[in-house]
């Protein structure tokens, strides 16, 4: 089965009714379609893919953090499907919690921020649309 290029990511419901002489027949199935590929932010030297359904989050690297250990300039990409809209966030270890000391939003996502040595994470948010990203990051 394929789609038309413009079908958006996610998963459809699809309803196939045969007709023939003995009556009708019906079934349902899904769909799933994705994206292609989404860029992998070449130019950093960690690179990390998901699938985000709308509405969820996901934390990089893998679901854990990552510790710096000098201070420096972190910097990140997110590509991800277009008509969507995913926020990146960059997120410190307080100690206590965890607290976002840098947000992007929008096409062709990028961030950078000057941060001391410490535990890292990043927030990867689908607010509307979902699909395949891809994260590129460098950290100090």
């Amino acid at each position: 089965m394929s789609t038309a290029k413009s079908t958006p990511a996610g998963t459809h419901r699809i309803t196939v009714t045969g007709t023939g002489s003995a009556g009708s027949r019906t079934t349902t199935f899904d769909l799933t379609v994705r994206q292609t590929t989404p860029g992998t932010c070449p130019q950093h030297e960690t690179i990390r893919t998901g699938t985000l359904p709308a509405g969820s989050t996901q934390y990089q690297p893998d679901g854990g953090f990552f510790r710096t250990t000098v201070s420096g300039t972190h910097r990140a990409c997110l590509d991800r499907p277009d008509a969507t809209d995913f926020a990146l966030a960059l997120q410190r270890w307080s100690g206590r919690s965890w607290t976002v000391v840098a947000e992007a939003t929008g096409a062709d996502t990028t961030l950078t921020h000057s941060g001391q040595a410490g535990y890292y994470r990043y927030r990867i948010q689908a607010r509307s649309g979902g699909g395949d990203y891809s994260l590129g990051y460098d950290s100090p």
